[in-house]
Order: C-alpha cells, then structure tokens, then sequence
C-alpha cells in the first residue's frame, strides 16, 4: 500500500505524518503533482526556511519544509541528520570520509555530491552506518 500527502503549501500540517520507505509523497510543480518514493530521496538540504530533496535522478525540489518537520516524518533507521543544515538517506551513502582537517565527508552512491558531517553528528552515523 501506498501512501500519499500533498507536500504542497496549505492549510493542513503534514509534519505529523510519518512514512515509510515504501510512502509516495506527492509533490505539486507548476500545474501537475508528481508523486515521489521516500526511497528515492538522496539528501535533503536547508536553505533558509526551505528545504531542497535531491532525488536518485538527480532532480530536485524545493518546499518550504524544515529539516526538523522532514526528521520527524522520515524513518529514522533510514533518514539521518548528519549536520544541522543535512538529512541524508542511509542507503545512498557509498562511504564515509576523514580528510587532512580531521573532518569527515558522506560520498553519496551515483553523484558527485559530498556532504559534510558535523562532529556533533559523527558519532550517531557511524554507528547507524557500520549495523
């Protein structure tokens, strides 16, 4: 079974929703929706007040939607908050990195895309990553 919510501006609060890997959230774009997999998100990343999911294709949107509200819907044995500006999908990350600056970088699967990862976070992925 499917599952699906308008992830559109309007009356009604979608952050108490919760999904599964298997949910389809539906996205309204110019004058159509598209529905998208939770499992087909690679990261979501903050700008400002909004928030901006990269999809497997590399194709992304912008909703105004805050990591917090995002972290609370996600599954969390998948979804992960690795910097305060980042939620990554644990079955996107290729591998996870420490460079000169004892900084450590999430390589995403199929992209170029790095993502820093905030010592406050490391611990917590590493853990989540290595199970």
């Amino acid at each position: 079974k499917f599952e699906t919510i308008k992830a559109k501006l309007n009356k009604e609060d979608s952050s108490s929703k919760t999904y599964t890997m298997e949910s389809k959230i539906l996205f309204r774009v110019a004058n159509h929706s598209e529905p998208v997999s939770v499992s087909k998100i690679v990261c979501i990343s903050a700008e400002r007040q909004y928030s901006t999911l990269t999809l497997e294709n590399n194709h992304r949107y912008v909703i105004k939607k805050s990591l917090s509200s995002w972290e609370l819907m996600l599954p969390k044995e998948h979804f992960l908050r690795v910097h305060r500006s980042e939620i990554v999908n644990l079955n996107h990350v290729s591998r996870i990195a420490n460079d000169i600056d004892n900084h450590y970088k999430i390589y995403l699967v199929n992209t170029s895309k790095t993502i820093e990862v905030s010592r406050r976070y490391y611990k917590k992925l590493r853990t989540l990553h290595s199970s």
